[in-house]
């Protein structure tokens, strides 16, 4: 209540101080102190970016965030796109128009220092903060890049890494600085999840197409990505979706988390390029992107001191002691492979997998590295096992499967 009253009491009052400074340093200083800590209308909004047409776009940009209602913010952000009377309007609010709290799962560059840029870092780490508390009392592991239990993957600050700076939930994100991040949501579909109909999937496929050559390939993935929260699709209708646009792994990324039948996503991504394998893998993480339903070999190489790689090691060993496959497991000890034995039951389960070295007492400098392979074989998959090794590290949520031999693929049984 006391947020719509500081409102409705205080624009009129905002509108006239600010009319009455000359200096530009002084009125930028306002709408700066105006960026944190008050809600206004989207009317208000726009009369006082409109009041100097040589700060308009900054202003705009710092009080963008502060409108009260999203209903407005959004339509605001629409009529300011439509409109496309300024460039630099579309680049200074391109990060907050195409934030999409429900899917969140992207690649970002925020500038700190703006209110726009800060405005969505803080959605971003609420929501992760959200994401690993909801995980852990879910009892599930960790499958972070780092261990840290943070959804943000490859943290770059003004283009520096380094590994000590990788977000956790302790942080104060600071107020300046270029903030580079690829965001990897763990919220997958409700196992009751339905698909976009398909005489809708139609309707908004010849949408597509029809803007195709009037926009660039960006805009037509930034709209997608906006209405991307309202639907789910199946991975054949990913596929269409793929093979309409020009940028892969952007529309791969928009739509991975929207998927209702992950069990078919070996075939989504067998169909893409091979460049853009490797460039998702890094993005979303080996983990995210892991073949679950895959029947094919699997193999990983890492080390147990290595958290994304250490859950890497754990799943092809799982697979094959679930599927009973014969599994080849050597150690890197420099240029060498020494073959290696592994204690009883360390394929069990994960919180028994060994942290460092190869466990049982075993010097961790002895074998540095592990390299596991095992071979596929349809005639031993076990489906209840892989779905709960989705369930558990991928986050999706599957009813029961069975595997079908004539067409060589998961179903739901």
């Amino acid at each position: 209540m006391w947020m719509a009253t500081l409102k409705s009491v205080r624009e009129l009052p905002v509108q006239a101080s600010y009319d009455c400074l000359v200096d530009e340093r002084d009125q930028r200083a306002l709408a700066r102190a105006l960026s944190t800590g008050f809600i206004f209308s989207r009317s208000f909004v726009q009369r006082f970016s409109d009041a100097h047409v040589d700060l308009q776009e900054e202003v705009f940009g710092l009080l963008f965030p502060s409108i009260g209602s999203k209903a407005e913010l959004r339509l605001t952000g629409h009529t300011v796109v439509a409109a496309a009377r300024h460039l630099l309007f579309r680049k200074a609010l391109q990060p907050v128009l195409f934030y999409v709290a429900a899917n969140p799962t992207g690649r970002f560059s925020l500038h700190l220092d703006t209110a726009v840029g800060y405005h969505v870092a803080v959605c971003l780490a609420t929501t992760s903060a959200w994401e690993e508390e909801r995980r852990r009392v879910a009892g599930l592991p960790d499958v972070s890049q780092h261990g840290t239990g943070s959804h943000f993957r490859n943290d770059l600050f003004d283009g520096v890494h380094h590994p000590t700076w990788a977000y956790t939930n302790q942080w104060n994100i600071p107020s300046l600085g270029v903030w580079q991040f690829d965001y990897v949501s763990t919220t997958r579909p409700a196992e009751d999840a339905k698909p976009l109909p398909s005489a809708q999937f139609e309707r908004l496929m010849v949408a597509v197409s029809s803007v195709r050559e009037t926009l660039l390939p960006t805009m037509v993935a930034q709209s997608l990505r906006l209405i991307s929260s309202r639907m789910h699709l199946t991975c054949e209708q990913l596929l269409v979706v793929l093979e309409s646009t020009e940028l892969q792994e952007e529309v791969f990324l928009i739509f991975f988390t929207r998927l209702t039948d992950p069990y078919n996503l070996p075939t989504v991504w067998s169909s893409l390029d091979p460049v853009v394998r490797e460039s998702l893998l890094k993005r979303v993480g080996p983990v995210a992107l892991f073949g679950f339903f895959s029947v094919e070999n699997h193999s990983a190489e890492g080390s147990f001191s290595v958290h994304e790689e250490r859950i890497l090691l754990f799943l092809v060993s799982s697979i094959a002691s679930g599927d009973g496959l014969e599994c080849s497991i050597q150690a890197l000890n420099d240029k060498e492979k020494v073959d290696f034995v592994p204690p009883a039951g360390w394929d069990k389960t994960f919180a028994g997998f060994p942290k460092d070295g190869v466990g049982d007492g075993d010097d961790p400098s002895k074998y540095p590295r592990l390299s596991i392979a095992c071979k596929g074989n349809t005639a031993t998959v076990k489906a209840a096992h892989r779905r709960a090794l989705a369930t558990t590290f991928g986050g999706w949520h599957i009813g029961d499967l069975e595997w079908d031999e004539e067409s060589g693929r998961f179903q739901l049984a």
